[in-house]
């Protein structure tokens, strides 16, 4: 049965300003001790208006804005960006529901800030001496080492330092989301391969390689530029 207004008014009056004791207010407005209890905690500074359920259940936010904007623009890591109070699931969970993960860190090697100004100097003077159609008109084929590595162990490499990172999946190549490595892994077997590729041939020479020294790089580079003009590909 639902309680009028002035049955609850005549309850918070009694129980706060009168002073009396639950039961006694229970007994002289005829309802429950429960629902003495429950009007007593009104909140009557805002119209008698109590907050919802749904804003204040559970337990207080521990991250504030500015402690969820640092921990994803200087550095997205748990270890890092915690507090005092604050855990490292906390941030863990944060950084998922911001698109970051810890992945596996793409082995592409480490650019620093020189080569990155000389990329760009390359770059720009390919723009303005050359014509657009330089890579594929103007240049006969591309060589350039590769392998293939086959990991009996790879939990140990997986498990290295460095070997994930903070990232989001679209930040693969981005600088400092990349690991130094090599193709040896632990208990690995690699496979070393000089590929030449040519616009508009696809792949014309493939040629594996146990040791690239000068003397062998040069052999390997003679016999390449011979097969190449035999397969007749642009000068």
């Amino acid at each position: 049965m639902a309680i009028g207004h002035k049955t609850k008014a005549l309850v918070y009056y009694l129980s706060k300003f009168q002073g009396l004791s639950i039961r006694q207010v229970a007994r002289e407005c005829n309802v429950s001790r429960a629902t003495v209890w429950r009007i007593s905690k009104v909140d009557m500074s805002s119209n008698g208006c109590k907050k919802t359920r749904r804003e204040t259940r559970g337990r207080p936010r521990k991250l504030n804005k500015r402690q969820e904007r640092k921990s994803t623009t200087i550095d997205p890591d748990p270890k890092r960006a915690r507090g005092k109070d604050v855990s490292e699931s906390t941030i863990s969970r944060f950084l998922n529901k911001e698109g970051y993960y810890y992945l596996p860190a793409r082995k592409k090697g480490l650019l620093t800030k020189a080569d990155m100004k000389k990329r760009r100097t390359f770059a720009r003077r390919m723009q303005n001496e050359y014509s657009h159609d330089v890579w594929t008109q103007d240049i006969a084929f591309y060589l350039d080492g590769t392998g293939f590595a086959y990991k009996r162990n790879p939990l140990d490499q997986a498990l290295a330092p460095k070997g994930r990172v903070w990232r989001k999946r679209s930040e693969g190549l981005t600088p400092g989301c990349t690991a130094k490595g090599q193709k040896t892994g632990t208990g690995g077997r690699v496979v070393k391969l000089m590929v030449a590729i040519s616009y508009d041939k696809g792949v014309v020479i493939c040629k594996a390689y146990d040791k690239l020294d000068g003397r062998n790089f040069e052999i390997l580079l003679t016999r390449t530029l011979k097969a190449c003009l035999a397969l007749q590909i642009k000068a």
